[in-house]
């Protein structure tokens, strides 16, 4: 009641200041400097009051401590183990749910170009070479030897599968990649067919072992030597070749394809051969325990299946933006400060759809994460945007739970004591004599 009667007397004042004893009424000039003076204002009041606003302020600083304990807890707390936590597993990450999800639907189509020829029943070289001349006078686009050729063993099948490799056109062998010597190992395709094009079997180089999710595009310091798929690749598209290079990741993020392999066996290459015409054709074990790997998809994938997947990521351009911090900072802001923004229009710390709301926007946020990754290859952190929102509703909380306590303790300790009501209604009177009469001595002064 005090403030009210201070702000009524300010009014009255203001309005006096535009009376002179001249004029019957408020001067013109007056009134016209008064309003001109207040125009002048309008914007930087109206720009004071809405950030002035409680709906502005708490969700304004709540976003930013939020986004502080986030970067400040970036060591120790991270997406991937928070995603390890929820799936039950230390070795996952984001990527690998996108996947999943990308890879993982019910319905799947045949891949048009990339036929998958199983050889898990052919154990001599001598059959495989057999096998390699059928699959050659079938001409398809490209072939691939996804095989690991080490040392001699019959001299009649060795020098077969030589002639095989040396007469196939369009051909690409696999080869190791030696880590401590920063070279190919040299094998039985290296001495008996060197000018075959290789590629490197390794499918990266910083995790040898484990869940497979990367590929290495090219190994080698002072030589570089492309990895099995780059390597068909550069005589199927030297355009996209070309395009791998520029990006010059150490490390590609592997997308799986949503489409599937047709895998054949090698009896069906034998009674049809032309299924193979015009087709890219992966030579390699579906079921051999040694080239079986963990991927986001299985746990005992076949390793040509890999490389046909990355083939077709390459072929396509169809890579992951790994770098997309600028889609990550605004997706996390959004996050925060939307979050931040309901619970303070809201008002309620335990109302109900305050409580049900984070539980949407986690699903809106995983829907976004996949949708981007799985459309237009952007890697959206959304574990981490996730949590970034339940931190800054988490400071709201605190900051509600103790906003009380600390105003009685501050108003308690420095505020000033309220008037006495007596002296409130003794000041009411004095204040309708000056309102009901505007022309007395104390206006004219």
């Amino acid at each position: 009641t005090q403030t009210f009667i201070v702000c009524l007397n300010d009014l009255t004042i203001n309005f006096a200041r535009l009376r002179c004893p001249v004029c019957p009424g408020p001067c013109p000039e007056a009134v016209s400097i008064f309003y001109q003076m207040q125009k002048g204002k309008t914007f930087w009041t109206r720009l004071r009051r809405v950030f002035s606003s409680q709906l502005v302020v708490r969700p304004l600083v709540a976003a930013c401590i939020a986004m502080g304990l986030m970067y400040f807890l970036a060591s120790d707390v991270n997406s991937d183990m928070l995603m390890g936590t929820l799936c039950g597993s230390s070795d996952i990450e984001v990527s690998d749910f996108y996947n999943r999800v990308r890879a993982g639907g019910s319905q799947k189509t045949l891949h048009d170009d990339i036929v998958v020829v199983n050889i898990d029943s052919v154990i001599d070289r001598g059959d495989l070479a057999m096998l390699l001349t059928q699959v050659s006078d079938a001409q398809p686009r490209a072939v691939c030897l996804d095989v690991l050729f080490e040392g001699d063993k019959d001299p009649e099948s060795d020098e077969e599968l030589a002639i095989a490799l040396m007469s196939t056109p369009n051909l690409t062998v696999s080869q190791r990649y030696s880590d401590a010597h920063y070279a190919p190992t040299p094998d039985f395709t290296s001495e008996y067919s060197p000018e075959t094009p290789r590629g490197m079997a390794n499918l990266t180089s910083n995790r040898p072992h484990g869940l497979i999710r990367e590929v290495t595009p090219f190994f080698g310091q002072k030589k570089q030597y492309p990895c099995l798929a780059a390597a068909m690749l550069k005589d199927l598209d030297p355009g996209a070749y070309k395009r791998l290079q520029e990006r010059g990741e150490e490390d590609e993020m592997i997308r799986f394809q949503p489409e599937e392999f047709y895998v054949a066996d090698p009896q069906e290459v034998w009674d049809d051969p032309s299924m193979l015409k015009d087709k890219i054709v992966f030579l390699g074990t579906i079921e051999e325990q040694g080239d079986l790997h963990q991927t986001p998809l299985s746990e005992d994938y076949p390793g040509v299946l890999i490389q046909a997947n990355i083939l077709s990521m390459m072929m396509r351009q169809d890579y992951v933006n790994q770098r997309s911090g600028t889609w990550n900072l605004l997706l996390e802001l959004l996050s925060c400060l939307l979050m931040a923004v309901l619970y303070v229009y809201l008002d309620s710390a335990q109302n109900f759809v305050m409580r049900v709301l984070p539980i949407v926007w986690m699903g809106v946020v995983a829907f976004l994460g996949c949708w981007a990754f799985d459309h237009y290859g952007i890697y959206l952190n959304a574990p981490h945007t996730m949590l970034l929102a339940a931190l800054s509703l988490l400071v709201l909380d605190t900051w509600y739970a103790f906003e009380g306590p600390v105003k009685k303790l501050w108003r308690r300790l420095f505020g000033k004591k309220d008037a006495p009501l007596s002296e409130v209604m003794e000041a009411a009177p004095v204040l309708e004599e000056n309102i009901d009469k505007p022309n007395n001595t104390q206006d004219k002064q």
